[in-house]
């Protein structure tokens, strides 16, 4: 029992270490020390059009419900897909939380990073690498440069985070069940 726990200790101070290195990669990359958080990290394409449906929100509304933007040439948003939903309404409640809506993005744009790296690790560990090595891996996939250094795109390539865990529960359903290659 006190193995287990101990084990168990590891892997929380292993997630954790992960989560920190995250962060501090984050503060190099895109120059957060002394930044100010109303300020957007990213300002253009998505990271502009998620910030109006996030200040859509927290006016009441569906993101979708004012019609355009930068009248009276905007674009008409109304029969917009957006493919980040999962963010949105929880980067809403951040926005009223911090009465900004730029903060709420910026914060959520990092937070990113961190689950990403997150669910990598787990992944990782899941395949039986060492804690240090699924750490770096984990790290390293997070910040992947295509995903890091296009952040004007970043809320459309966020879901990154994703792609370990599904990749997994996949090979996980192909390992269980051998008839789906039949």
């Amino acid at each position: 029992m006190e193995k287990i726990l101990k084990n168990r200790k590891n892997e929380f101070l292993s997630y954790l270490l992960c989560g920190i290195i995250s962060l501090i990669v984050c503060l190099f990359i895109f120059r957060l020390i002394g930044h100010d958080w109303e300020v957007p990290i990213a300002y253009s394409s998505d990271a502009l059009g998620f910030f109006l449906e996030v200040q859509n929100g927290v006016r009441g509304g569906s993101p979708y419900l004012y019609k355009t933007y930068a009248a009276p040439f905007g674009t008409d948003y109304k029969y917009a897909i957006v493919d980040y939903h999962l963010y949105l309404w929880p980067t809403v409640l951040l926005a009223r939380i911090f009465n900004s809506a730029w903060k709420a993005v910026n914060i959520s744009f990092i937070l990113t990073y961190l689950f990403t790296s997150w669910s990598a690790f787990f992944v990782m560990r899941q395949f039986g690498l060492k804690r240090i090595t699924a750490i770096f891996g984990a790290v390293l996939y997070s910040f992947l440069p295509y995903h890091t250094f296009r952040n004007e795109l970043h809320f459309t390539l966020s879901c990154i985070q994703f792609i370990p865990i599904t990749s997994y529960l996949a090979l996980i359903i192909m390992e269980k069940d051998d008839c789906l290659f039949r």
